[in-house]
C-alpha cells in the first residue's frame, strides 16, 4: 500500500507571540504579513528584522514561513511590493502568497526559483483557472472557501497534474464576500478591503424598511472543519489553512493544537508505518497516511477550538449545504461566559456593581464590553461585598469608562493564556549537530569542512594562506571557540577533527569568522540564500506590442464609449446611437436562448460572462462561446476567458479580475484578453499610470458610470425579503431566483440585496457611479469609457433616460459633437440619483471617501 503525506497545518502568525505559539503546537507553516501589502493591516504584523529571527527558528524546528502579499497593488507601488518580496525572501522566508497577476508574473521571470502560492483573493473555483495560474508557476493554491468537498475532490488531481499543491481552509471567520472580493467596506468608509483594511462592515447591524427588527444580514458564523478532517484526508488536499492574525497567540495555539492532535490521530488509526511523532521541541516532522482512506472513521470535534474566540460554528460550504443556519446572530464572542451587567462603578474605592452575578466569585478574571465586541476593561475580583457589589482590581489601563449597562464576561482562559505565552517565549532553537574537520599546511588555504547531523555538507576555504605562527598558533581550542561561534544559527558545535592541520600556523580570527560564516549560509538549515540587493526593484515592461485591430476591422480609436446594458432590445436601442460596432450585453446565466430572435448578433453584440461560474456550469457557457462566431467577449471569469482565446475569439477581460496595473493587464494579455476594464477601486491618477504604462499594447477601458456592485456570495441574501421555504442554497436558486430587498445601516448608507436568474446573491450600493469629472484627466491614458447602464433591479429606468446618459457621455468623450451643457449635467444629477465618484476622483491617491445621501 502506498503512503500519502498528510496535510501540511498553515497557520496564521500575525505577531511574533502567535508565530512561537504556532511552532509550539505543531504547525508545519507559519504565514505572515509585513508592514506593508498585506490583506490584515489591522494585525500587529511583523518587521523584517523579526521575520528573519523568525524564519531560523521556525526552521531548527522544520516550519516553513509565508509571507503574504495578498493586496490589491496600483501602478507605482509594484516595484516596491517586489522589492518587499525579495527582502522577505532574503530573510529566509519559503514561499510568497500573492494575490495581484502582475507580481506574480514578475516573480516567475526575475526569481523564477521563488516559490509562489496563489492567494484566495485569486477566487480559483473553477478548474480552467489553474491554467492561468500554472503559467505563473503557481505551486500552490489557496481554493476558494466556497467551494465543498465534492467540488474539492475534483479539483485535487487537475491541479497535481499542473504541479501545484491544494490548500483549504478550515478554521476562522468567513468572509461572506465570495472568497473575500468585497468592496463594502471601501463603498461605506473609503477603506478598502482589498487593500488590506476591511472595517468587518458585514458584522454589523442593518434594519429593513419594512419594518423588521435590526438584523444580522452578513454575519456568518466561523469556518470549523475538524469533523471532516478525515474527509480532507481522503480527498488529497495537500495544506489546512487556519485563519485568525488578529486573534492572538492563545487562539492560534489551541487551534493549531487541536488539529495536530487529530490529523496525528487519524494517522495512528491508519497503524501508518510512518507515523509522525512530537519530539522534545514540540516539532512535527512529516506523516503520512495510506492513499486508500475509505475507511477513515472521525471520532468527532475536538472541543477546545469552542474555548477561543469565535461567532459560533458551521461547515457548510464543505458540506455542500449553504442553509441559514450559517449565519450567526450575534457578531460577539460566543466562547466568553456571560456573567452580569453593570449597575455601576465607583472608581475611589474599585467597587463594581453588577447585576445577576451569581457566577462571579473571588479571584475571578472577567472583562467588560459595551456595544457587541468593544473591550473596556479586565480585572481581577478581590473580593464579594454583597449581593451586587465586589471590590475589583483592574489589570491594564481603561479603554472607555465604565458604565451602566455595560456586559461582563468571564476570561477563564487568562492562566492558559499565560502559560501558553511563557513556553511560547521560551522555545529555543532546536540545534542540530554541526561536526568539523579542518585540514592545512603552510602556505596553503585552511579548509574546513561542515558536516550537520542531517548530512547536510558546506566547504569553506581560507582567502590567504596559512603562515607560521609567532606565538600561539592554531589549535583544537581556538578553532573550537572561533567555529562554534553559531549564535542564532539552528546548529551547536559537535566533534571538532584537526588532525589533518598541521601545527604551529596562523590565520587571523576575522578570516576563521568569515570562513564559519560563509560556511553555514550554505547549509540549508540556515535557508540563507541572498535572491537580490536592492531597496527598490523596478519593474520594467516589457517590449511594446502593439494589440491587433484586425478582429474588429478597425484601427485606433477602437470605440470611445461602450455601453453595457442587461436587456437585448435595450442593446438595440444603444446601437443606433452610432457610438462604435459593439454594444455589451449581460448575459442572464447560461440560457442564450433570446439571442435567436436577432440573427446578426454576433456581429455586433459582445456577450459579458459572469465572474463566478462553478465548474457544474461551465459547458452551459462554453456552449455560448462555441454557438456563434463572436467578434469579441466580454468576460469577468479567466478560465472562460481563456476558453475563448482557445476558440479563436477576442476578449476583454472585466473589472472583477482587478487589473490594478500594467503587468497584471500583460498576464491577462498571456490568456489572448486584447482589452482590460481597469480595476473598479483605482483612482484617477492611478489609471491614468496604468494606461500610460500600457500604451498600445491593450485596450485601455475605465468604467466611469453604473451601479455599484459590493459583493457576490454564495449564501442567500434575500431568504428574509421573499419568505422562501427552500430549506438551503443550490444551483436550481441561481438559475431561476428572483427576489431582492433594502439594507440600511445607521450611518446612512443604503444597500440592496438582489436575487437575479443566472447570477449568485449581490449587494448592491443605493448610489450610482457617476464620474464624469474623470473623463478628461484619463482622455490620454484611456482607450474606451464604459458607461454601464444595467438594471440590478433597484432602480429603473426608462429607454429615453438609458439613452440620454449614453449620449451624455459620448458628447463628454468627443464622441459626438459638442460637450455637454449645463441644463444636461443637472438633468444627468437628477436622473442618476444619489451618486458618488468611487476611486474615481481627479486628485487620485486611494479609494475615495463616499458622500453620504442626501
Amino acid at each position: 500500500m502506498s503512503d500519502r503525506a498528510l496535510p501540511e497545518i498553515l497557520a496564521p502568525g500575525g505577531d511574533p507571540d502567535s508565530v512561537r505559539a504556532a511552532i509550539l503546537a505543531g504547525a508545519n507553516a507559519v504565514y505572515v504579513g509585513l508592514d506593508r501589502f498585506n490583506a490584515r493591516m489591522r494585525a500587529s504584523n511583523i518587521d523584517l528584522v523579526e521575520l528573519r529571527k523568525l524564519c531560523t527558528l521556525a526552521h531548527s524546528h522544520g516550519v516553513r514561513i509565508y509571507v503574504t502579499l495578498n493586496v490589491l497593488m496600483s501602478e507605482d507601488e509594484l516595484g516596491d511590493a517586489a522589492a518587499l518580496g525579495l527582502d522577505a525572501l532574503n530573510a529566509g522566508v519559503d514561499a510568497l502568497i500573492i494575490q495581484n497577476l502582475g507580481l506574480l508574473a514578475w516573480f516567475h521571470a526575475h526569481v523564477p526559483d521563488a516559490e509562489l502560492h496563489a492567494s484566495t483573493q485569486l477566487t480559483t473555483h473553477s478548474q480552467t483557472q489553474l491554467e492561468l495560474l500554472a503559467q505563473h508557476g503557481v505551486t500552490q493554491v489557496n481554493l476558494a472557501r466556497e467551494l465543498s468537498l465534492a467540488e474539492i475532490r475534483a479539483f485535487v488531481p487537475r491541479a497535481h497534474a499542473l504541479g501545484m499543491k491544494v490548500e483549504v481552509f478550515v478554521h476562522g471567520a468567513y468572509c461572506i464576500s465570495f472568497s473575500g472580493q468585497c468592496y463594502l467596506s471601501a463603498s461605506m468608509t473609503g477603506l478598502s478591503a482589498n487593500r488590506g483594511e476591511c472595517i468587518q462592515a458585514c458584522r454589523r447591524v442593518f434594519s429593513s424598511p419594512a419594518g423588521q427588527a435590526p438584523v444580522l444580514p452578513l454575519n456568518l458564523k466561523d469556518n470549523n472543519a475538524l469533523a471532516h478532517a478525515a474527509d480532507l484526508l481522503e480527498v488529497g488536499v495537500d495544506s489546512v489553512k487556519i485563519e485568525g492574525r488578529r486573534k492572538g497567540y492563545f487562539y492560534v495555539h489551541t487551534v493549531v493544537d487541536a488539529w495536530r492532535r487529530r490529523l496525528d490521530e487519524l494517522a495512528g488509526c491508519l497503524a501508518s508505518p510512518a507515523i509522525a511523532r512530537r519530539d522534545a521541541a514540540g516539532s512535527h516532522r512529516a506523516s503520512s497516511v495510506p492513499s486508500s482512506a475509505g475507511d477513515l472513521i472521525d471520532t468527532g470535534v475536538d472541543t477546545g477550538v469552542t474555548q477561543v474566540f469565535h461567532r459560533g460554528f458551521s461547515a457548510g460550504y464543505l458540506e455542500g449545504r449553504i442553509t441559514p443556519d450559517m449565519f450567526a446572530q450575534a457578531s460577539t464572542d460566543q466562547s466568553l461566559r456571560r456573567l452580569g451587567e453593570v449597575l455601576g462603578y465607583t472608581a475611589d474605592t474599585r467597587v463594581l456593581r453588577v447585576s445577576d452575578a451569581t457566577g462571579l466569585v473571588e479571584g475571578m478574571r472577567a472583562g467588560i464590553f459595551a456595544d457587541e465586541d468593544q473591550y473596556v476593561a479586565r480585572f481581577v475580583v478581590e473580593a464579594a461585598l454583597g449581593q451586587d457589589r465586589f471590590q475589583i482590581r483592574l489589570e491594564h489601563e481603561l479603554k472607555g469608562r465604565i458604565q451602566r449597562g455595560q456586559t461582563l464576561w468571564a476570561l477563564a482562559e487568562q492562566d492558559a493564556a499565560a502559560v501558553v505565552l511563557e513556553r511560547a517565549r521560551a522555545l529555543a532553537l532546536c540545534r542540530r549537530r554541526l561536526d568539523v574537520r579542518v585540514a592545512g599546511r603552510l602556505g596553503a588555504p585552511l579548509v574546513a569542512t561542515f558536516h550537520s547531523e542531517a548530512g547536510e555538507v558546506a566547504e569553506s576555504r581560507s582567502a590567504m594562506p596559512l603562515a607560521c605562527a609567532s606565538r600561539n598558533g592554531l589549535d583544537a581550542a581556538l578553532l573550537s571557540k572561533q567555529l562554534g561561534r553559531l549564535g542564532e544559527t539552528p546548529y551547536a558545535l559537535g566533534v571538532l577533527d584537526s588532525t589533518g592541520l598541521e601545527a604551529g600556523l596562523f590565520l587571523p580570527i576575522s578570516e576563521l569568522n568569515r570562513m564559519r560564516q560563509a560556511a553555514v549560509v550554505q547549509l540549508p538549515g540556515e535557508a540563507m540564500r541572498v535572491w537580490s540587493e536592492t531597496s527598490r526593484v523596478e519593474v520594467p515592461a516589457p517590449k511594446k506590442q502593439t494589440v491587433p485591430h484586425s478582429f474588429v476591422g478597425m484601427s485606433r480609436p477602437f470605440q470611445r464609449v461602450l455601453c453595457v446594458t442587461d436587456r437585448l432590445e435595450r442593446a438595440s436601442a444603444l446601437r443606433q446611437l452610432g457610438l462604435g460596432p459593439f454594444v455589451v450585453l449581460e448575459l442572464q446565466g447560461p440560457d442564450a436562448s433570446e439571442f435567436d430572435r436577432a440573427p446578426d448578433v454576433a456581429d455586433w453584440l459582445v456577450p459579458l460572462f459572469p465572474s463566478i461560474v462553478f465548474d457544474s456550469m461551465l459547458p452551459e457557457y462554453e456552449a455560448i462561446l462555441a454557438k456563434r462566431a463572436w467578434r469579441l467577449v466580454w468576460s469577468e471569469h479567466s478560465g472562460l476567458g481563456a476558453k475563448a482565446a482557445a476558440a479563436g475569439i477576442p476578449w476583454l477581460a472585466g473589472g472583477l479580475l482587478n487589473a490594478s496595473n500594467a503587468p497584471s493587464a500583460r498576464a491577462l494579455r498571456g490568456m489572448g484578453a486584447v482589452g482590460v476594464v481597469a480595476a473598479p477601486e483605482l483612482s484617477v491618477a492611478q489609471a491614468a499610470a496604468m494606461g500610460a504604462a500600457l500604451g498600445s499594447e491593450l485596450l485601455r477601458l475605465v468604467t466611469v458610470f453604473g451601479p455599484v456592485l459590493c459583493m457576490q456570495t454564495r449564501q442567500c441574501l434575500v431568504r428574509s425579503f421573499d419568505d422562501c421555504q427552500v430549506p438551503y442554497t443550490h444551483e436550481g436558486c441561481v438559475r431561476a431566483c428572483r427576489a431582492g430587498g433594502r439594507l440600511e445601516q445607521e450611518s446612512g448608507h443604503t444597500f440592496h440585496a438582489i436575487k437575479r436568474p443566472g447570477f449568485h446573491s449581490q449587494l448592491w450600493d443605493d448610489r450610482a457611479l457617476c464620474a464624469p469629472e474623470a473623463v478628461r484627466p484619463l482622455e490620454e491614458a484611456v482607450d474606451t469609457f464604459v458607461v454601464d447602464l444595467r438594471d440590478p433591479g433597484f432602480r429603473p429606468r426608462s429607454d429615453e433616460d438609458v439613452l440620454f446618459i449614453a449620449g451624455f457621455f459620448a458628447r463628454l468623450a468627443g464622441h459626438k459633437e459638442g460637450r455637454p451643457s449645463n441644463e444636461e449635467r443637472v438633468r444627468l444629477r437628477k436622473l442618476v440619483g444619489p451618486s458618488f465618484c468611487g476611486g474615481l476622483q481627479p486628485e487620485g491617491g486611494k479609494v475615495s471617501k463616499p458622500r453620504r445621501p442626501r
